[in-house]
């Protein structure tokens, strides 16, 4: 038998369930794999087994203080590996001219970047990060054909949907057929306004949130979108009028994981993601503007 072509493999998230179940594997092949990069955010324990089992040229944390521990770990133990911080080194492991295959296992928005180094490279890509394809689809498949990578789907998630269509089947996937409620303007919600349009379908926020024009503040319950004033206030007319505003009821928000709020998104919407939170919004913020992007097409 011809010796097969050793690939050199970079794991994205090694420390993670699906990083630990590709070095299960590697670790029954080793006539067919080496590893060339290891990477994680702050295991540095768990990644320093991980190197000393596996000797990486690169191991990669995101955490400065847990890459410091693990190079003291690792100038101990005499091990060559040398340890990179940061996503631009992310980046550089996926992209490396010595690597074949990435395992790209990074959970969540983490992944992206580092995923697409690795289509723009060209690489083998074993995907088991759906958030790259969710958040950036359009670009990232476009850098898949335009180097020639191969996109191989790992996890059930990304396979399950298709193993379950009919086998001649082809055509757009289905999108959810419920419109969103979207804030008019800017400003602060109020308990009055959310208890006139909560009727009209599911709320994603409740009163006092901050918001702005564009921003997706709740599910319609028709299939088209629907403008509303959520930072409404009731006219004061007399004493009692100033208590309705604490005496209102209101169905609670739904609270959304990151994962269910990639899986609400249609096509014109997008996740804004920051340090303290997320937010549901549309590409085209200003209602005017959407409305002439329908007429127009």
């Amino acid at each position: 038998m011809m010796n097969e072509r050793v690939t050199n493999l970079t794991v994205l998230g090694s420390t993670g369930s699906i990083g630990k179940s590709t070095l299960d594997v590697v670790a029954r092949h080793p006539q067919r794999y080496r590893i060339f990069a290891l990477t994680a955010h702050r295991q540095d324990e768990l990644l320093f087994e991980q190197c000393r089992q596996f000797t990486p040229r690169f191991a990669v944390l995101l955490d400065e203080a847990a890459a410091a521990r693990l190079r003291q770990r690792l100038a101990e133990a005499k091990l060559q590996t040398e340890v990179l911080t940061g996503m631009a080194a992310l980046e550089q492991v996926s992209a490396a001219s010595g690597v074949d295959a990435v395992m790209a296992a990074i959970v969540g928005a983490a992944g992206l970047r580092p995923t697409l180094a690795a289509a723009r490279a060209g690489k083998k890509i074993l995907l088991a990060n759906k958030e790259t394809l969710v958040m950036a689809g359009a670009v990232f498949m476009d850098a898949v054909r335009a180097s020639g990578s191969v996109l191989l789907p790992i996890d059930s998630e990304h396979n399950a949907v298709f193993q379950s269509l009919p086998r001649d089947y082809a055509g757009d996937m289905a999108m959810r057929p419920t419109g969103a409620l979207v804030a008019d303007r800017a400003g602060a919600s109020t308990a009055f306004a959310i208890w006139g349009i909560q009727e009209r379908g599911e709320m994603f926020i409740g009163p006092g949130a901050e918001v702005y024009e564009g921003m997706i503040v709740g599910e319609n319950s028709r299939e088209e979108d629907m403008n509303v004033n959520i930072t409404k206030e009731k006219k004061l007319t007399n004493m009692r009028a100033s208590t309705d505003e604490a005496t209102v009821q209101l169905v609670p928000p739904r609270l959304m994981s990151l994962e269910q709020a990639l899986e609400f998104l249609r096509t014109d919407e997008l996740l804004q993601v920051t340090p303290k939170a997320f937010r549901l919004r549309k590409k085209i913020l200003p209602a005017l503007k959407r409305k002439s992007v329908r007429l127009d097409g």
